[in-house]
């Protein structure tokens, strides 16, 4: 991802946070209905979030089924921090 020969770093980190690009599978075209397919999104949630919750235990009183179904938005927003904290920290 920081490899890119069109723009430097900066640039497409500013780009895909734009209008938060990264979320989707063509950066160019916003379709709502391919929200969470780029590349990114995929792996961060394929290694970030599913391997969190993999076998988790099932504590009814904590309702951690809900929490597990819910902790997406969660990684929609580590994804945005990820991306802002790689390129501008």
């Amino acid at each position: 991802m920081t490899c890119n020969e069109d723009s430097s770093p900066t640039e497409l980190a500013e780009y895909l946070l734009f209008h938060y690009a990264f979320l989707y599978e063509d950066p160019d075209v916003i379709d709502k209905t391919r929200t969470f397919l780029s590349p990114f999104m995929l792996q961060l949630v394929a290694t970030g979030h599913l391997q969190a919750t993999i076998g988790h235990a099932n504590v009814l009183a904590l309702n951690t089924d809900a929490l597990i179904v819910s902790g997406i938005d969660g990684v929609v927003g580590i994804c945005a921090t990820a991306v802002n904290l790689f390129f501008f920290a």
